[in-house]
């Protein structure tokens, strides 16, 4: 069957803040911002803040709209699809909605 897939690079940065003793992670696309003690803390917050993003604007049908603004792509497909085909990917990695 085919099946439209937006695609977009949610590539993260990650990098130890002196000052503060924290590891920051940044994502561009989605102008994000974590941190945590450990580079793999602030690594899961930005996946579960990437997340929350997308939740919130899936939640308001805006979702699509706020994923090409910021570059995504949209390509058809030929997959077999049983269930969501929603899914958060770590630095970069393509997400899939």
């Amino acid at each position: 069957m085919g099946e439209d897939l937006t695609y977009i690079d949610l590539s993260c940065t990650i990098h130890f803040d002196p000052e503060s003793g924290c590891y920051v992670a940044f994502c561009s696309k989605l102008d994000l911002y974590t941190a945590g003690r450990t580079e793999k803390i602030a690594t899961q917050s930005m996946v579960d803040a990437i997340d929350m993003w997308m939740k919130h604007y899936e939640k308001h049908g805006l979702l699509k709209n706020k994923l090409f603004e910021r570059g995504a792509i949209e390509r058809s497909v030929r997959v077999a699809v049983d269930g969501e085909a929603n899914c958060v990917a770590r630095s970069a990695e393509l997400i899939a909605v």
